[in-house]
């Protein structure tokens, strides 16, 4: 419009207005003058770069606007860092911030930080502060169906510290699956010395090399992972026990069935709890009851030896402490031999030949016949100590009942 009206005032006076040129020359100029404001149409900027140098033009003015006011300041200083993971109590100085992950006990992502003395798992509705004497299991297993590895911590929950709300069963477990370019929690908690060593093999294998069995708890579907050591369960609920801590029940036969039962049984926290894994494939129950059966020997063993060597160590330490009183000891045999009399007479009597009714005994010798590895193992494990206890087991009855009757031959005397 700016260039219009000239053109057209111009073209106006130089019609209205007498002139020697010619109209040749008048329409000549007049081109000259049309051409010259098409150029400068072309070359003036658009609407929408008109916007976008406006915005810039009053970003540029806010920065300058705050510098200005930042140098003018009189108690101004550097540029404060980013605030820091406050350290958490118990857990001592913070190590790192490693990131969030993804789990699926308790599901959801929460942001892992590292201490020199445990871990805190913080998510938006809860914070876990975990010490590593709360680290009980560690685990990452490879099973091959999750698409990575499969890890899991099984904490004491007396010692995991809580804020917030969290779900069911985020104080005893934290289960999630690693990818190739997730966070290995692993490395970063042996780098820094946090928590036992952890388990990632088992040498239970089915027929194809799977380590883990399907079945069902009521009708959620869950992972039966049989490890060296414990029977872990991956799933709701998610268990984890040792081997000599569980009762477990697998049937001896399956006959011509497609799928069997298998019992589970422990004491925790809140008292004894029992589980019904329903609906395990036959086609596993060689290998399941073959492998759980084995273990169970073996921690049955283990937990007698270190019972045996704690019974060595205290009668080590009743020794020790008796060993000053060699003595008296001595003055005590010498009062003993004086009675030798009242003992003669005493070995007249023969306390095995009186019989007493076999209900007064315990006679408990049986293996019950209920199919259950439980009890299958505790007589296996009794017949290595068979030979060794059967004198005593025979005379103690005996000896308890003859007291009576040797008190009464004394009052005779």
């Amino acid at each position: 419009a700016g260039f219009a009206e000239p053109l057209a005032r111009s073209h106006m006076e130089a019609v209205a207005t007498p002139s020697s040129t010619s109209a040749e020359e008048a329409l000549a100029a007049l081109r000259v003058e049309l051409a010259a404001a098409k150029e400068a149409l072309a070359d003036a900027p658009s609407p929408t770069s008109v916007a976008a140098l406006r915005a810039e033009l009053a970003a540029a003015k806010e920065a300058l606007a705050i510098s200005s006011r930042i140098t003018s300041s009189p108690t101004a200083g550097p540029a404060a860092p980013a605030p820091a993971a406050p350290a958490a109590r118990g857990l001592g100085e913070v190590v790192a911030v490693l990131g969030e992950l993804s789990f699926t006990s308790p599901r959801g992502k929460a942001e892992v930080v590292l201490y020199k003395e445990g871990l805190q798992l913080r998510a938006k509705a809860f914070t876990l502060s975990i010490p590593a004497a709360a680290l009980r299991i560690c685990c990452e297993l490879d099973l091959g169906n999750r698409g990575g590895l499969t890890c899991l911590l099984q904490l004491d929950a007396s010692a995991v510290s809580v804020e917030g709300q969290p779900p069911k069963g985020a104080k005893e477990f934290c289960v999630w699956t690693r990818k190739p370019t997730d966070l290995d929690m692993r490395a970063k908690l042996e780098a820094c010395g946090v928590g036992p060593s952890w388990i990632d093999s088992t040498s239970f294998k089915l027929d194809k090399g799977q380590a883990f069995v399907n079945c069902y708890v009521k009708a959620t579907e869950v992972q039966l992972v049989p490890l060296d050591a414990h029977i872990l369960v991956l799933g709701k609920p998610t268990l984890c026990v040792a081997y000599d801590e569980a009762d477990v029940s697998i049937p001896e036969a399956v006959g011509g069935r497609k799928t069997f039962d298998v019992g589970l049984a422990f004491t925790n926290a809140d008292g004894k709890v029992a589980y019904e894994l329903s609906m395990v494939p036959a086609q596993a129950h060689a290998g399941l009851f073959d492998f759980i059966r084995r273990k169970k020997r073996e921690a049955a063993k283990r937990s007698k030896a270190a019972a045996g060597d704690a019974g060595e160590n205290r009668e080590a330490a009743a020794a020790d402490g008796t060993a000053g009183d060699e003595e008296v000891e001595d003055e005590v045999e010498d009062d003993e031999d004086v009675d030798d009399s009242d003992d003669d007479e005493d070995d007249d009597f023969n306390p095995g030949e009186g019989s007493e009714p076999e209900e007064e005994y315990d006679s408990d010798g049986g293996v019950p016949q209920d199919g259950s590895i439980r009890d299958y193992d505790d007589a296996a494990a009794d017949d290595t100590d068979e030979g060794e206890d059967e004198d005593e087991d025979e005379d103690e009855p005996a000896c308890k009942k003859a007291k009576p009757e040797t008190d009464a031959a004394h009052d005779e005397l």
